[in-house]
């Protein structure tokens, strides 16, 4: 019989404070996988002030000192891949009187790639490494590769383009499902990168 612990799957991470016990399960053979996205990398439990219930989804984002832990996790390998936890909702959804009553999560998918390269162009992280947590990890983890999640013959490609913009700063907060949202909230929107999926 094998000897290898049973694979176990993290939700979204948000917490930094967790990191060291993931680390110790895979160093003892735990095969866990873990992701975390970039609003938690980007955004944090301070924007809330501004932000109010658009920011709210689950698991929470977190104090500002929790992004540079999960930055080092994804560099380490502690944190396997980069999700979006793609929740699209409507403005009104999001942006009721009382938080609790507003619905969790938002929008990632047409955001995450403009986000991760403009960290890319400030020097947070290689574009190789992009690549690897947003494509090569997650084809990994559900046994696709290497039909998916590398540019090799015999695989199946799935490509973006993107040109090389510079996004100014205020790119970070933004989430592109809640452009509607009113002059005092609204997260500034930046020049997106044109981007065409192809086969």
């Amino acid at each position: 019989p094998s000897s290898r612990l049973p694979q176990t799957d993290s939700e979204d991470e948000s917490c930094a404070d967790v990191l060291p016990q993931i680390r110790a399960a895979k160093a003892r053979g735990v095969d866990v996988t873990v992701e975390t996205c970039p609003h938690y990398l980007l955004l944090a439990a301070e924007d809330m002030t501004r932000l109010g219930s658009v920011l709210r989804m689950n698991p929470p984002v977190r104090a500002r000192r929790h992004q540079e832990g999960l930055w080092r996790g994804l560099q380490d390998g502690t944190i396997d891949m980069l999700a979006t936890d793609h929740s699209p909702h409507t403005v009104e959804e999001k942006t009721r009187a009382d938080i609790w009553e507003a619905i969790s999560g938002f929008p990632g998918v047409e955001t995450a790639v403009p986000l991760m390269l403009t960290e890319v162009t400030r020097g947070r992280m290689t574009l190789e490494r992009y690549v690897e947590w947003s494509s090569e990890a997650p084809a990994r983890a559900w046994g696709l590769y290497p039909k998916k999640g590398a540019l090799q013959v015999g695989g199946t490609a799935t490509t973006t383009k993107a040109k090389r913009i510079r996004f100014p700063r205020e790119t970070q907060a933004v989430v592109s499902g809640l452009r509607a949202l009113p002059d005092r909230q609204r997260w500034h929107r930046p020049r997106f990168p044109p981007t065409s999926p192809a086969r």
